[in-house]
């Protein structure tokens, strides 16, 4: 319905016309006496709205854009989006062994990481089967499978900054200090997680 549309635009502060409306809607804009002005560059939607009621107008206008994007930079002029583009989040590689229960270990690392924005990422030193009650089983992890996965997210994400926790063999202790120090890691947080809550162990010796 253009002249529907036509209405709901003259009672808004500032009418927005995306991609020209088409004969129908450019028809009644003339039956209406209403113009249809381009957007001038660098305006924001206060500015508009002011040139809309100035005298030489007379408040009978709709402004046309080109596109959504143009919208997008009516809305950043104004200030009611960002214009700056979002920086990454700091990536933060969490060794450490995963807990079903998601209490804690790897889970809980990467929960803590996302309640303070940055973005977490995994290499996994061991899988328990575990809950509130205690530790039900622990499965190793290769201690070359662990150096496979630090490889793999160092290789193409940023790391800035690295979290061990679990690390359940001298091997995997070895191999993941090894690579810290081979592929010069920044911001090392060294928390030895060697017994559960519940007290089973989670290391060997």
């Amino acid at each position: 319905d253009s002249v529907g549309a036509l209405r709901a635009m003259m009672a808004a502060d500032v009418g927005l016309l995306v991609g020209g409306g088409g004969k129908t809607f450019t028809h009644a804009c003339a039956t209406c006496g209403v113009r249809i002005m381009d957007c001038p560059e660098g305006h924001s939607l206060s500015d508009l709205a002011s040139l809309r009621t100035s005298e030489a107008v007379g408040g009978r206008a709709v402004f046309a854009v080109s596109g959504w994007a143009q919208v997008q930079r009516l809305f950043e002029l104004e200030g009611l989006i960002s214009s700056q583009e979002e920086e990454n989040p700091a990536a933060v590689l969490c060794i450490s062994g995963s807990d079903s229960g998601g209490g804690a270990g790897n889970q809980a690392d990467l929960k803590t990481c996302s309640a303070f924005g940055v973005f977490g990422m995994s290499a996994l030193t061991a899988l328990t089967a575990q809950n509130t009650q205690g530790v039900a089983a622990i499965s190793g992890v290769e201690a070359g499978f662990v150096e496979a996965q630090m490889d793999a997210v160092i290789g193409d994400i940023s790391v800035n900054a690295v979290k061990t926790g679990m690390l359940a063999t001298k091997e995997i202790v070895r191999s993941v200090a090894g690579r810290i120090r081979s592929k010069k890691l920044p911001n090392v947080v060294v928390d030895p997680v060697l017994v559960a809550t519940s007290g089973d162990a989670l290391a060997k010796e």
